[in-house]
């Protein structure tokens, strides 16, 4: 097949970006599918991109500089090679090979100004409580989620947002809140209960019927299907106003009706606002009952017989520094050595967890048995993905089969598998889930998930599946003696962020199995 090399060329450099269309995309396939000087090309920017990466994250001096390798794709098509261990001599060849590729046989472009990658912030509220929700559009939304401008709509249960200006509102389902600004919202139904401080002076409430202004106070606003829109003022004063009529100041202790177009005073009610301090007390009960839900479900999944390593990280903090494999017939060698990390909270108040910052930080384990299937379970809060590679697993060994599990910098998830290439360092094929562990879900539990059924890779978050790609079968999986939430590379490459349960098992789990783990499990 012919192709254009500048256009293979633009093609990779936008899949590295994550800035491919899908039409892109699937011409880049193409390609790859129908020319195997293509496939030799497309290999050796994987091997660029990569080795530059790791040349760069040597050099560097710590958190200096965020540093993104060759992401890969999830499509089958795509799965790509990785080296480990890059040295600097390696990386100046692979820059003088990618001059010689990229102007061989073409015109010479002009160069393009190299700007700093930035993520545009969208958000402008904090989901900071959310007890007994349930969504009435099925997103599944948890506390610590960034809120951008939209409608959150409630079947039932209540939650507190804390809008970027400081104010502070609980909201009790049914209700339909839509999010248009961080000073402003505006409540299609339901009641809510506001606390505005001196900071957020101003923030503001709509409703089909009027309008609140706050000027620091706390205020009630109830918006019925049925029933006339109230505001109670308990603290300070506020200002409503509708269309029709004009603005009125509401001090503390008043209250208006708005029936048949006039504003009708009534004693304000704190009692029917749900208070934040009583929905703090609901979700420390019902904190309870889903720690007690997650613990009978982790007792099924540490007694399931493929189940090699089960860490749940509830262990107080013994001399020894040890995590206990929770498997019933688990081996001395299988239980967690802990290296530099200390203990932390988990998913829940009463919840242990283990908190990796440092480059130090770590559990060693070995695993010892090889394995034809595998999957590997983590339940983890990440504060930032600093590095091009964020391990979650790595096994020590470069043998063929040998697994290294990761996050990528651009928050994909990611498994490699070592192969034997003929080459003097282990080759490692890897397949990408697309992005999900972006900064808007950073500070948020998330369940990551990775299967290998020797045929396919298949990656989830929260139940829901992310990506999947082909890959070889190794005679066996390895992943022997190895290091959670860091490497033994020596370039950088330890996770940021907590881990409250860790797993490996010698089979490939459902999605249904997946789907339920979720459900048994999210905070």
């Amino acid at each position: 097949m012919n192709f254009d090399r500048d256009e293979l060329r633009t093609l990779c450099s936008a899949l590295h970006d994550s800035t491919i269309s899908a039409a892109d995309h699937a011409r880049l396939e193409e390609i790859l599918t129908h020319s195997a000087e293509a496939r030799e090309l497309w290999f050796l920017h994987c091997d660029i991109e990569t080795g530059m990466a790791d040349w760069a994250a040597m050099r560097q001096a710590a958190g200096a500089q965020k540093v993104v390798p060759f992401a890969g794709a999830s499509a089958p098509h795509l799965s790509n090679r990785s080296h480990t261990a890059y040295r600097w001599l390696a990386a100046a060849a692979a820059v003088l090979i990618a001059a010689i590729w990229w102007t061989r046989d073409s015109t010479t472009h002009p160069p393009q100004e190299t700007a700093a990658l930035e993520t545009k912030a969208n958000g402008i509220a904090v989901l900071a409580r959310a007890v007994g929700v349930e969504w009435t559009d099925g997103v599944a939304r948890t506390s610590g989620a960034v809120l951008e401008p939209g409608t959150l709509r409630l079947k039932s249960g209540a939650v507190l947002v804390e809008f970027y200006s400081g104010a502070r509102v609980v909201v009790e389902g049914p209700a339909e809140l839509r999010l248009v600004s961080a000073g402003e919202a505006f409540l299609q139904s339901g009641k809510i209960n506001a606390h505005v401080p001196p900071q957020a002076r101003g923030f503001t409430v709509g409703s089909p019927g009027m309008k609140v202004v706050d000027f620091g106070t706390d205020f009630g606003f109830a918006v019925g299907s049925d029933s006339a829109p109230e505001v109670h003022v308990f603290t300070g004063k506020v200002e409503v106003a509708s269309a029709t009529l004009a603005p009125r100041v509401l001090n503390e202790g008043e209250g208006v009706r708005l029936e048949r177009g006039a504003l009708q005073a009534i004693a304000a009610v704190r009692s029917g606002f749900l208070a934040e301090e009583e929905l703090v007390r609901r979700d420390s009960a019902f904190a309870q009952q889903r720690l007690a839900a997650w613990r009978e479900t982790s007792r099924t999944l540490s007694a399931d017989p493929a189940t090699v390593v089960h860490y749940t990280f509830e262990e107080s903090d013994a001399p020894e520094r040890r995590v206990t494999n929770q498997c019933a017939s688990a081996s001395p060698a299988t239980h967690g050595s802990i290296v530099g990390s200390v203990r932390t909270e988990g998913r829940w108040p009463d919840k242990g967890a283990l908190q990796f910052r440092s480059e130090g930080d770590r559990v060693r384990l070995i695993a010892p048995e090889p394995m034809h299937a595998v999957t590997l379970l983590a339940w983890v809060r990440v504060d930032s993905l600093p590095r091009g590679q964020n391990i979650l697993l790595a096994a020590d060994s470069e043998q063929t089969g040998a697994l290294h599990w990761l996050l990528t910098g651009e928050g994909r998830l990611r498994l490699e598998i070592a192969r034997d290439l003929g080459r003097p360092r282990a080759d490692w094929e890897a397949v990408n889930s697309a992005p999900f562990v972006t900064p808007e879900r950073f500070g948020q539990w998330l369940m990551l998930v990775t299967t290998f059924d020797s045929r396919t890779i298949r990656h989830y978050a929260n139940g829901q599946l992310i990506g999947t790609g082909a890959s070889f079968a190794p005679p066996s999986l390895l992943i022997g003696a190895a290091v959670v939430a860091n490497s033994s590379s020596p370039v950088l490459r330890q996770l940021s962020g907590d881990m409250d349960e860790f797993a490996i098992l010698s089979r490939a789990m459902s999605a249904d199995e997946l789907r339920a783990l979720y459900q048994a499990g999210h905070p």
